[in-house]
């Protein structure tokens, strides 16, 4: 099984659900895949669904190169953009390892953390029709 699954069939909604404990090198292939999918369009917004993975273990390694990953995502191609962030997750632990990615790379759009699917897919759709095309708007968080 793959770590990573990553579902663009609702677009602008991307899904990335993390599945299991993962590695460094598993990182860049689900993003190069998530890119894929943002090139369909003009903008959408990324779900990043951690409840089946174990957050708290997520070593500075790990960390860094989330935080690059998304880092690169936003300013890989002009034509593309992440126009909104939502992080489910689980418990006040995974909370603070979210925090930290964030600190170590920002987000360039809005960005919440829910503890709930349905919770995350309704703001994250509305913020994406808010954000006007090829806009990725402020932080919000």
């Amino acid at each position: 099984m793959t770590p990573f699954l990553v579902d663009g069939t609702r677009y602008p909604l991307i899904v990335i659900r993390v599945r299991s404990r993962f590695e460094v090198t598993d990182i860049g292939p689900v993003f190069a895949e998530v890119g894929e999918q943002l090139a369909r369009g003009t903008g959408a917004g990324l779900l990043i669904d951690l409840r089946d993975a174990d957050a708290g273990w997520f070593p500075a390694t790990i960390r860094r190169a989330l935080g690059d990953a998304l880092h690169q995502l936003r300013r890989g191609r002009s034509n593309v953009v992440v126009k909104a962030t939502a992080i489910v997750i689980r418990g006040a632990l995974a909370r603070g390892v979210i925090t930290a990615i964030w600190w170590i790379s920002p987000p360039s759009a809005p960005a919440e953390t829910f503890t709930n699917v349905a919770d995350a897919e309704a703001w994250l759709l509305a913020a994406v029709k808010r954000q006007p095309e090829g806009a990725s708007g402020s932080v919000a968080r």
